[in-house]
């Protein structure tokens, strides 16, 4: 196995970080949201400085995600893992399976640990949240599975052609933690949509658990001081409503129109 995982978060479990550090073929990258001075020692210490990465959280893990791809580290490896910090390490072969098992696909899917859900009809209902990402939902009946950003992995071939996750980025603390669902949809469905149907697999049907591996919630539930202001909710409903409207402008529009709201969106959220 020639792989890499990057693991995210705020936690960093010494007794997870000692097991992936002693799994053949998988070398270990940390990307921290938090600054140097207030992670343990023993995180670290025994890490090469190579291999550590300290970034602004503006994106959340998906934010955390993109911006080690930006490293273009990855491009070393066959497989890349992404991972969250405080998840229950059951059975330490799961990078080994998950990499045989992308192999297996040619390399053209992503595997998830439990299945996130049997919904896939999120253009329909979640409309807004593909207003930030670059790429946009074909048809109102377009549906995609999702992976939850705790855990999945994905072949290097699959990552090139993908070549960015659709993160919306947060910079002003107008969304909260929340953003990484905006985040998770639109990129799932960027996958979905360049890899085909088959896109998605999974280790268990059974939500954020299988037989290698427990997921926990989000670890961080961090929401901005002003969240209970009438002003910050304020600011997010004008947000969510005006991503909504915009969409579906784009989506009942014809290819010029699509083009033109694509570009002012972009330029939208380059300022939020």
């Amino acid at each position: 196995m020639n792989a890499c995982v990057c693991i995210v978060g705020w936690y960093f479990q010494q007794d997870l970080l000692e097991t992936l550090q002693n799994i053949p073929g998988l070398q270990l990258y940390i990307l921290s949201h938090k600054p140097r001075k207030a992670i343990l020692e023993w995180v670290t210490n025994p890490i090469p400085e190579h291999h550590l990465f300290f970034e602004r959280n503006i994106g959340y893990d998906w934010g955390a995600y993109q911006q080690f791809i930006a490293k273009d580290i990855w491009k070393n490896f066959e497989t890349v893992f992404f991972m969250h910090d405080d998840i229950t390490l059951l059975d330490s072969s799961v990078f080994q399976i998950c990499h045989e098992t992308i192999q297996s696909h040619a390399g053209k899917c992503v595997v998830g640990n439990g299945r996130n859900t049997s919904k896939r009809d999120w253009p329909l209902t979640h409309i807004h949240c593909y207003a930030h990402s670059l790429w946009k939902p074909p048809a109102w009946d377009f549906e995609h599975d999702t992976v939850r950003g705790s855990f999945f992995a994905i072949s290097r071939s699959a990552l090139a052609r993908i070549n960015r996750f659709e993160t919306l980025w947060d910079r002003r603390r107008l969304y909260g933690v929340g953003a990484g669902n905006y985040s998770l949809r639109a990129t799932c469905g960027r996958i979905q949509y360049m890899l085909g149907e088959e896109a998605f697999l999974f280790l268990s049907e059974a939500y954020r658990r299988s037989s290698y591996l427990i997921e926990l919630e989000r670890g961080q539930e961090w929401t901005p001081r002003t969240a209970k202001s009438p002003v910050w909710k304020g600011m997010n409903t004008i947000l969510v409503n005006t991503s909504k409207k915009l969409m579906t402008w784009y989506m009942n529009a014809d290819p010029v129109r699509k083009q033109i709201l694509s570009r002012f969106m972009q330029s939208l959220f380059r300022h939020v």
